[in-house]
């Protein structure tokens, strides 16, 4: 995907919908880790490792592993732990009333960014498996996740 597609849908999160700080943190996390939806929904703060600017994601099959991430998105992370009041061992991904975010907030968010960018692949073009050519990878569990470039 060209840096100039990823920013795109990174301006259409930060500019649209109801709350574009987390919606900008949600891609800047998949972005840097790939981590998979759930991997996202199962973050805690006790998985940010901020001494070594890691983050522990749970993977399927209760694989874990520790991803390191830029000091920027640390950062995003830490802040918005404080202010959206996550506690330690509770879900992390939160709104700003504090209550923890569930996967419909991705599936809103996709939606969104697809209205606003209606040409993320040509109308009827298919892989050799018969799927979408969008640039963006899909799994039974996730549906489009950014692929992995960093930010900056």
């Amino acid at each position: 995907m060209p840096d100039t597609r990823l920013a795109e849908i990174n301006q259409v999160a930060a500019t649209t919908g109801t709350d574009p700080t987390l919606d900008t943190l949600i891609l800047r996390l998949h972005t840097e880790t790939a981590c998979r939806r759930g991997g996202a929904l199962a973050l805690t703060p006790a998985d940010l490792d901020t001494d070594q600017c890691l983050i522990r994601l749970r993977k399927k099959g209760e694989t874990i592993r520790w991803q390191p991430v830029s000091l920027t998105l640390m950062a995003h992370l830490q802040h918005h732990a404080e202010q959206r009041h996550a506690p330690l061992n509770e879900q992390f991904l939160r709104y700003t009333n504090g209550k923890p975010i569930t996967s419909r907030r991705y599936d809103h968010l996709w939606v969104r960014i697809e209205l606003w960018t209606r040409d993320l692949g040509t109308p009827g073009e298919t892989d050799q498996c018969g799927s979408p050519v969008h640039g963006w990878r899909t799994s039974s569990q996730d549906r489009l996740l950014p692929p992995g470039p960093v930010l900056s």
